[in-house]
């Protein structure tokens, strides 16, 4: 049972609102909560680390956001839509130059969600060896 209808109207319409919705996101993602991000921790705190972390979890939220976009549309544009393939690229090496270039856009967000995660426990270290918790 598909929960999906097969009808192409309403895949066209729903493939429109799902990029409109993807566009969105990376727009407030990055025009609108990094900036205020930055803004509000280089200006409202006299400490540097503070700051500094607050700056490097703002650059990898915004390099995660930038390579999941980047390996939702290659996928997209190889016409990739099944569920079961969009673990694709966070396995071995492949040969095929399609699949390693998707294999390559895993990578990255794979790094940078690492990169992401590592930032947010700074943050909370920084904050409990500082008393602020």
């Amino acid at each position: 049972m598909s929960f999906i209808r097969e009808e192409p109207e309403f895949r066209k319409s729903l493939g429109a609102v799902i990029r409109f919705g993807s566009a969105t996101a990376a727009f407030l993602a990055l025009a609108v909560v990094v900036p205020l991000t930055l803004w509000y921790g280089w200006k409202r705190h006299d400490e540097l680390a503070e700051p500094i972390v607050g700056s490097v979890f703002c650059a990898a939220f915004a390099w995660c956001s930038i390579s999941l976009l980047r390996w939702q549309r290659y996928m997209r544009k190889l016409g990739w839509s099944e569920p079961d393939k969009m673990a694709f690229g966070l396995g071995p090496r492949p040969t095929d130059s399609d699949d390693l270039a998707i294999w390559k856009r895993g990578t990255s967000l794979r790094y940078s969600f690492a990169a992401l995660v590592l930032s947010m426990l700074a943050l909370g270290v920084m904050k409990y060896l500082e008393g602020d918790y």
